[in-house]
C-alpha cells in the first residue's frame, strides 16, 4: 500500500511538471512557422540544412552551412522525421516547420521528465521536483528548450546516459549492457555539439575511476571498458555522420573554421565580459561558493568534490574557447552537473545547527524563490510574446516590399533580413559573400536592405559602401515607438532584454520589480497584437 502511494506521488509529480512545461512552452510549436525566413538566424539556417539533407546528395551533412559544423545527432533525428513526413505527402514549408517545432517540443518534454527520473536516483521526490522546476525556467534552459538548435537534445541524452551509469553502478556492475547503452546515449549526446563531448568525456573517465574503486577492477578491466567505449563512440559517429569519414578533409576543414572562428579574440580582452556573464548566473555563483566551502570541509564527499572541481575546470576551458560570442549559453552542457552539485550540497551539508548555517539558509530561502519567480515570468513572457508578435516584425513588412521587386533584382542584405525566393537564390548575405564593402563592390547589388543596429555584422561596411556609390534611400520600416518591453533576464542568450549588472540575482528590489515588468510586458504583447504594431529593428532599403 505504501509503495503504491509513493508511486502515485511520483506519477503525479511527473504529470504536473509535464503540464507546466506544456502550458508555458507548447505555444512555440505554432510560432514563426509560415516561413523559416521569419525565424532567428540559427533556426533559419538549421531548418534549411534539415531540408537539404532530404535532397541529393542525401544525408551529406558536409554540404550544408550549419550541419557541417555541429548538431549531427539533432540533424540525423530531424532527417528521419522529415523524410518520413515527406514520404507521407507532407511537403509544404508550413507543415515541415510545424513538424520540426514539434520535435523541439517533444525533446524539451523528454528533457524535463528525464531530469526528474535521474534526480530521483540521488534525491527525494520533493527535492527532485524543486530541482527540475527551477531548472525548467532558468533563462538559459528556457532559451534552448524552445529553440531549433541541438543543445536540448544533447542535454536530454546526457541526462539519460548518466541515469543508466548510476543504475549500473548501483547494480554492482552486473548487466554490462546497461553500461554500454549509457555509452551509446553519451556518444549521441557528444555528437549533438562539441562541448557535450568534452563534458561527457570527463564524466566517463571519472565514472570509470569510481566504478574501479567500487568493484575493485583491475587495470585490464578498466582499459577494456575504455576501449569498448571508444569503439561504441566511433560506431555511433559513423552511423550519425558517415560523410565525416567519407569526406574527411572537408570535415576537418569545417571543424578548424569553427574552432578558429570562436577563439580568435584575445583572452585579456574578453575576461571582463566573461566575468560579467558569469556573475549574472545564480547557478554558477552558488557553484563557486559551494566549491570553496566544500574545499575547506573536513567531511567532504570525494565524489562530490571531484565533480565540483571538474565543472569549474571545464568552465575555464569553455571560456577560453569562446572568445568571440560570449554568453552563458556556452556553459549549458555543464548545467546538469552544476545543478546536481549545488543541490547535493544543500541537502547533505546544510544543517540548521548554528548561526552561520541559519544565515546561509535564510539567504537561500529568499534568493532562490525570488529568482525562480523572476525567471518563471520571464520565460512565460519570452516564449509566448513571440507568438503574439508573430507576423508583426519589421522584417515581415520588408518581405512584402521585396516581393514587389523584379525577380532578377540583386539584393545585398544583413543577416536579420527575411528574403523570399527567387530573390534569395541570387541575393548576397552579409555572412555569406557580402561582409565587406569590397565584397559589395564585386557583387554590385541593385538593392541594399540592412539594419545598422543589428550587431552581428559589419554595418559600417554597408553604410560606407552606400555613401560612396550614391545609393538612394527609398524606404524605411520602423517599429512602433510605444512598444518598449522591460521584462529582463540575467542571461543574454535570448532575444529578450538582458541586464548589464553583475550579481543581478542579489538585487531583491529589482527582482520583485522585474516580476511586475514581465507581467506588464506580457499585457503589452497582447495589446500590440490587437493594434498590429510593428516590432523589431529599424530597416533601411537603398536602391541605385
Amino acid at each position: 500500500m505504501v509503495n503504491n502511494k509513493l508511486k502515485e506521488v511520483e506519477f503525479h509529480n511527473m504529470i504536473l511538471l509535464f503540464l507546466l512545461y506544456t502550458f508555458v512552452y507548447a505555444i512555440s510549436v505554432v510560432t514563426r512557422v509560415s516561413s523559416s525566413e521569419f525565424m532567428g538566424i540559427d533556426p533559419q539556417s538549421i531548418v534549411t540544412a534539415i531540408n537539404e539533407l532530404t535532397t541529393p546528395p542525401y544525408y551529406n551533412m558536409n554540404d550544408s552551412y550549419h550541419s557541417k559544423y555541429y548538431g549531427w545527432t539533432y540533424f540525423s533525428l530531424n532527417f528521419l522525421v522529415v523524410l518520413i513526413a515527406k514520404c507521407m505527402g507532407f511537403n509544404s514549408e508550413f507543415e515541415i516547420n510545424v513538424l520540426i517545432r514539434s520535435v523541439v517540443y517533444i525533446i524539451g518534454a523528454c528533457l524535463v521528465l528525464s531530469l526528474y527520473i535521474f534526480s530521483r536516483e540521488i534525491f527525494s521526490k520533493f527535492v527532485s521536483f524543486v530541482l527540475v522546476l527551477y531548472f525548467m525556467f532558468d533563462p538559459v534552459v528556457s532559451h534552448y528548450i524552445t529553440l531549433i538548435h541541438p543543445e536540448a537534445l544533447g542535454m536530454t541524452l546526457q541526462i539519460l546516459g548518466c541515469y543508466f551509469l548510476i543504475r549500473f553502478y548501483k547494480g554492482g556492475g552486473k548487466n554490462s549492457w546497461i553500461f554500454y547503452f549509457s555509452i551509446i546515449l553519451l556518444s549521441l549526446s557528444s555528437l549533438a555539439k562539441q562541448p557535450f563531448f568534452i563534458v561527457n568525456f570527463f564524466i566517463g573517465c571519472i565514472y570509470l575511476k569510481f566504478l574501479a574503486d567500487k568493484l575493485n577492477l583491475s587495470y585490464r578491466n578498466i582499459i577494456s571498458f575504455f576501449l569498448h567505449s571508444v569503439i561504441i563512440f566511433l560506431a555511433c559517429f559513423l552511423i550519425i555522420h558517415p560523410y565525416a569519414f567519407i569526406e574527411f578533409d572537408r570535415f576537418i576543414l569545417a571543424q578548424s573554421e569553427l574552432s578558429s572562428g570562436h577563439s580568435s579574440g584575445s583572452m585579456s580582452e574578453v575576461l571582463n565580459i566573461w566575468f560579467s556573464e558569469y556573475t549574472k548566473s545564480l547557478l554558477f555563483f552558488f557553484h563557486t561558493v559551494v566549491l570553496v566551502l566544500v574545499t575547506f570541509s573536513r567531511d567532504k564527499n570525494k565524489y562530490h568534490f571531484i565533480s565540483l572541481v571538474t565543472v569549474s575546470l571545464i568552465v575555464v576551458v569553455f571560456m577560453y574557447k569562446s572568445r568571440i560570442f560570449i554568453n552563458l549559453g556556452y556553459l549549458f552542457p555543464l548545467y546538469l552537473l552544476a545543478f546536481v552539485n549545488i543541490t547535493y550540497f544543500f541537502v547533505k551539508y546544510l544543517k540548521i545547527n548554528n548561526i552561520y548555517n541559519k544565515f546561509l539558509v535564510s539567504i537561500i530561502l529568499v534568493l532562490v524563490p525570488l529568482n525562480f519567480l523572476s525567471n518563471f515570468f520571464f520565460s512565460v513572457f519570452e516564449t509566448q510574446h513571440k507568438y503574439y508578435i508573430d507576423g508583426l516584425a519589421t522584417k515581415n513588412s520588408i518581405w512584402n516590399y521585396i516581393k514587389t521587386l523584379p525577380e532578377n533584382t540583386k539584393i545585398a542584405y544583413s543577416p536579420n533580413i527575411a528574403v523570399p525566393n527567387p530573390y534569395k537564390s541570387i541575393g548576397c548575405h552579409a555572412w555569406q559573400g557580402c561582409a565587406k564593402s569590397t565584397d559589395l563592390r564585386k557583387y554590385n547589388p541593385d538593392v541594399i536592405v540592412y539594419s545598422p543596429k543589428y550587431t552581428f555584422f559589419e554595418s559600417d561596411e554597408y553604410t560606407n559602401y552606400i555613401n560612396k556609390y550614391g545609393y538612394i534611400l527609398v524606404s524605411t520600416v520602423s517599429p512602433a515607438p510605444e512598444v518598449n518591453y522591460t521584462c529582463s533576464s540575467t542571461s543574454s542568450v535570448g532575444e529578450g532584454k538582458g541586464v548589464e549588472n553583475t550579481f543581478y540575482f542579489f538585487n531583491i528590489p529589482r527582482l520583485v520589480s522585474n516580476i511586475s515588468r514581465c507581467i506588464d510586458s506580457y499585457k503589452l504583447s497582447i495589446l500590440q497584437k490587437k493594434k498590429s504594431s510593428l516590432t523589431g529593428l529599424e530597416i533601411y532599403v537603398y536602391e541605385r
